[in-house]
Order: C-alpha cells, then structure tokens, then sequence
C-alpha cells in the first residue's frame, strides 16, 4: 500500500478542535521515541480507568463542539467517542489511523460455559498504519483493551453520534412510488339466455364463474406484483449495490417502525437493528461497512467487485430479515 496516499488520506483532522486537543496529546506523547510507543502512550491515558468512563448515557454533545474536546472535558463516554479521540490525536502527529468497528470479545455464557458474541458485544476501536506492518489495532475504550477486566453489557439507551463529522443515516429522496392502475374492476358478469347442455345446471354456472373470478383476481395479482417488482428493483439505481441495499434495508425498517434516527451513524443504526435480530448481526455489520466505504470511503478504499459480489452472499440472511419486518408491520 502506497504509505505517501495513505499519509494524505489519513491524517486530515477537524478544523474545528480547540487548541487543548493538541496541548494534551504533546503532553500525553512526551518522551515517545517513535510512533508506536506514541500510540501506546495516547492508548494508555485514554483508557486509565481512573481518568475516565465508559459510558452509553451521555450528556448530548452541544452544538459546535467536537466529540475530542467533549471527551477531555467531560471524561466519559462510549467506545467511539475514544477511539475518534485517539484517532485525531495520532494525526496530529503525522501518523496515519482510522476507526474501525466489529464487536468486542462478547460475554461468557456460565450455563453453557461458553463466550457469547451478539449485537450488544458492537464496538469501535482505532488501527494506525506503520510502514512495514500495515494496520495495527489500538483500543482506548476503557475496559475494554485486551488485558482489561470484564465490562457490564452496556444498554441499548440511544445517545448522541460521536462527531459532526461522522455521516449519518439519511436515506436520499427515491422516486416516487407509481399509482396502482385507475382500471382493474371486474366487468359486470351478464348471465345469458342459451340453455344449459344435458348435465350441466346451476351449480356448474357457479362454479364457472367462480374459477373465472379467481383467474381474473389472479391476473390482477401478478400484474401488482410486477409493478412492485419493478419499482423495488429501480428504487435507488443510482447507488451501488451495497448502498441501494442498504437503503432498501431502511426503508423496510422503516416500514415496521424502526426507521433510522438523524442523529445515528451508518453503524449505530445497524447496531440497534443487530439488537433486534442478533441472528442477523454479522451480514448487517457486513453490509454496512461496504456502504460506508462505498458512499464516504476514499476512492482507494472503494469495494472491489469481488466484495460487491460478496453482498450477494448476504441476501439469504438479510431476506429473513426483511421478511421478519413486514410480518411486524402486518401483526401491527
């Protein structure tokens, strides 16, 4: 991997921290010989459990303050909140990193004495890039490092994203859904005055006229169902197939009342819907990181077409979950 891009892609930082972000990480940094012991240090004071928290109840970030100083100044918050605060103090220094998100070691299971990985276990942690090692994870979440005690499950109470500059999840205006056709009434069935063959009576009348009802509801039935096909298969065509995926995923949550919030991540959401259906956590996670990487990534960080077929490996499990979600709806 070319180390001058990635130094051009990596290291740009907010223009909006205060001046106490830098003075805390030369502060943090002194003594550092090269840039992994700068990491270890930066790693270390963020996650002295006796300097800060790990929290999911957070005071709401005000308006015009980035998540860093929020961070220093409150010293308490969720894994993204640290992993953000590493990641932009190691930029500072020139060093290349980025926020990655996956789950944590899950939880031990005494009944069945075995570890539990589930769509509460979601978390974020940072990976900086050195030159002749490639990416290197780093977590700063307190109890949450690999030599940490066990944490308590955090809740599923809704905070406030970690940065303005997180993207979050705003669906793009689609088009609009097609009106159902003005003309599909049944004509007025008109008996008429031949006379039954030897054999034939009312009840073979009825029953002809009930097969052609049910032939012509059926015809009515298939023509809806090509309707929505096609407007299912075009609904977001300008988008790759990760995202209109992604998007198709929202608006089907959104249907059975889980649309997505305008101050969630990508990756908060799918994490609020992975605590809905655990058993779809992993194609979730999945799809969500090629739809970051797809809409926001850098270009060299684009899904390849190996990855974009990838996601058609999703839709057996994903499909399960948008059928869950209609069956919501209609229970409603």
């Amino acid at each position: 991997m070319n180390y001058q891009r990635l130094a051009v892609d990596y290291t740009q930082v907010p223009q909006d921290l205060s001046p106490e972000v830098q003075s805390t990480m030369k502060r943090w940094t002194q003594g550092a010989t090269n840039a992994y012991s700068a990491l270890k240090l930066l790693e270390s004071h963020l996650s002295d459990q006796t300097a800060f928290t790990y929290s999911v109840s957070n005071t709401p970030i005000p308006a015009n303050t980035d998540v860093v100083d929020w961070l220093l100044q409150t010293r308490s918050g969720y894994c993204t909140y640290y992993a953000t605060a590493m990641a932009v103090m190691a930029r500072q220094l020139g060093i290349p990193t980025r926020v990655a998100n996956g789950f944590s070691q899950g939880h031990y299971d005494v009944t069945h004495h075995t570890w539990i990985v589930d769509g509460q276990d979601a978390h974020s942690w940072v990976q900086a890039y050195l030159p002749s090692f490639g990416w290197v994870n780093f977590d700063p979440t307190p109890g949450f490092g690999p030599n940490a005690a066990p944490h308590p499950t955090p809740s599923p109470t809704a905070t406030k994203p970690a940065t303005k500059a997180t993207p979050v999840v705003t669906p793009p205006a689609s088009k609009p859904t097609p009106p159902p056709p003005d003309h599909l009434q049944q004509p007025p069935f008109k008996p008429t005055n031949q006379s039954h063959p030897k054999g034939a009576g009312p009840v073979d009348q009825n029953m002809l006229m009930g097969m052609s009802i049910a032939a012509l509801l059926l015809s009515v039935l298939v023509f809806l169902t090509a309707i929505v096909s096609y407007w299912w298969r075009n609904l977001y065509a300008g988008n790759g197939f990760a995202a209109a995926l992604f998007w198709r995923l929202c608006r089907i949550a959104s249907w059975a009342g889980f649309a997505p919030r305008s101050w969630q991540t990508p990756y908060e959401y799918s994490g609020m819907l992975s605590r809905q259906f655990p058993q779809n956590a992993t194609p979730l996670l999945r799809l969500t990181d090629l739809f970051v990487r797809e809409r926001w990534g850098a270009p060299t960080q684009a899904p390849s077409p190996v990855e974009e077929e990838s996601v058609e490996q999703l839709l057996p499990g994903l499909g399960s979950m948008f059928w869950q979600l209609l069956m919501r709806k209609v229970k409603k």
